[in-house]
């Protein structure tokens, strides 16, 4: 290191000061370097500013809102398919009826595969759907055998007589929920005042779902109108068996006999009747 000498007069005295150069490099990074480790211990560390923790708020609130908008659309079209299901089986009714004037599933096995140009099961011909306690499967199955055979659903039905059905035995169609369809006519429904010809959407459907095809089509009630909610399993007297086809969970209607949507069952049952 060099040093400079100025020379200061001080009472006709000359004072020679030297100047010594210092680097200021070395002061400017060690401040840099103290400024950096102090930012690196500040409150920023580990933490999110204000506007970061608002951004995340917005993206959660739009995650959660389309994941309900999404199971909203996926709820209502169920709806749409249960209830275009359920009114097609009618209609399926009423048409074989026209053209054959017997009755799908009571129209005698010889008669209706004469008809039909197929082998087929068959009822007593009494002139209605039966489906008494004692033998509640046999038209049943019959109706959806001769139904699809005679052209007017899809679908390749057993038709096997007094025989439950179950998930793979080929007996019945299945619901969005992959669980049999039932025809009959029977009393296992809420508010019956009289036994009715009726198709059971199935079990395996949420409260919820069914009290919105309630109110698609009749009038929201679990005990009036064409669309009601079954007995619960313990009610059951027909469609009982292994698997209670015919029943439900009891969460699904409350001591009013209303749905009992805050309940949240989700193996619940209904009929439409006709």
């Amino acid at each position: 290191m060099t040093t400079d000498s100025i020379i200061f007069p001080r009472r006709g005295w000359l004072v020679r000061a030297e100047i010594v150069p210092v680097s200021l490099v070395p002061a400017r990074a060690a401040a840099s370097s103290a400024i950096s480790k102090r930012k690196n211990l500040g409150p920023h560390q580990s933490g999110f500013t204000l506007i970061e923790a608002a951004l995340v708020l917005v993206v959660i609130s739009l995650l959660i809102g389309g994941i309900l908008k999404g199971w909203q659309m996926v709820q209502s079209a169920r709806v749409r398919t249960v209830a275009a299901t359920t009114t097609s089986i009618q209609s399926a009714y009423f048409a074989f009826q026209d053209r054959y004037s017997h009755v799908a599933g009571d129209w005698n096995a010889v008669d209706a595969g004469n008809a039909i140009g197929q082998t087929v099961n068959g009822g007593d011909d009494s002139g209605r759907l039966d489906t008494p306690p004692g033998d509640p499967w046999t038209e049943s199955n019959a109706f959806w055998e001769q139904l699809a055979k005679a052209g007017f659903i899809r679908g390749d039905y057993r038709g096997t007589p007094a025989t439950e059905p179950t998930l793979d035995n080929g007996l019945t169609p299945f619901n969005v929920f992959q669980r049999p369809i039932i025809i009959g006519r029977t009393l296992d429904y809420q508010g019956a005042a009289s036994m009715h010809r009726h198709v059971m959407v199935g079990r395996g459907a949420p409260v919820g779902l069914l009290r919105e095809l309630d109110a698609k089509l009749d009038d929201g009630e679990a005990d009036q109108g064409k669309v009601r909610a079954t007995v619960d399993d313990g009610a059951v007297t027909v469609f009982g068996g292994t698997n209670f086809w015919g029943g439900r969970e009891s969460a699904c209607v409350d001591g009013a006999l209303d749905w009992d949507v805050n309940a949240g069952a989700r193996d619940c049952n209904a009929v439409l009747l006709f």
